[in-house]
């Protein structure tokens, strides 16, 4: 896996995105969906690369459901219609796939999206499915911090290591390690602890910004 070959897959996912938009797949959802789609599937195709490895030709059932049940939910930092539009927005975006015979397994995967809509929206509001660099961004959101301007950023993270909140976080941190090492054990690739940097990455999403 290289950032590289993300490069390609997404300037590909890109232009069948550009395509996407012009047909009935797109204009049936809402308002707000369309507004989330870009930020929705290129945010799942750069986790199918960075966590399963899997280009958009060998997305599977399985890697998807890990994706948008648990990797989503778990570091990506954006307000509820993100996590709303998931469902909605790529079952539309692969039935165009399918449509189109871009993608061998869509219609499959369009059908499977759409059974996950619930648990994806459940996760992504519960922290007990944050990782620790999630539950930061979200603490300081709350907090009013302008999470994308780094002074600031850095300023409450400073301050929250320091707090009851730092405390909070080393321990969901030893918890992830330890989630990692037993999932390790067992031979589990595709489970949480082959997630990027389990405790350390989160992604903000800001949408119609």
């Amino acid at each position: 896996m290289t950032q590289k070959e993300l490069e390609k897959i997404i300037n590909k996912v890109i232009t069948w995105g550009n395509q996407f938009i012009k047909t009935q797949h797109f204009k049936a959802l809402t308002e707000e969906q369309k507004s989330a789609s870009e930020f929705v599937v290129l945010s799942f195709t750069k986790h199918m690369y960075a966590i399963h490895g899997l280009t958009p030709e060998e997305w599977s059932e399985p890697a998807l459901e890990q994706v948008c049940v648990t990797a989503l939910p778990m570091m990506i930092a954006a307000d509820d219609l993100y996590f709303t539009s998931i469902a909605p927005v790529l079952s539309a975006f692969f039935e165009f796939l399918a449509e189109r015979k871009l993608v061998k397994s869509a219609s499959s995967l369009a059908q499977k999206v759409r059974g996950l809509d619930q648990q994806i929206v459940q996760n992504a509001l519960d922290p007990e499915h944050w990782n620790a660099a999630k539950m930061v961004f979200m603490a300081g959101i709350k907090a009013g911090v302008d999470m994308r301007n780094e002074r600031e950023r850095d300023r409450f993270m400073e301050s929250a290591r320091e707090g009851s909140l730092g405390r909070a976080l080393a321990q969901k941190s030893l918890k992830e390690k330890e989630s990692l090492r037993t999932h390790k054990k067992k031979g589990k690739r595709e489970e949480r602890g082959d997630i990027m940097s389990i405790d350390s990455y989160c992604e903000l999403i800001k949408i119609g910004d």
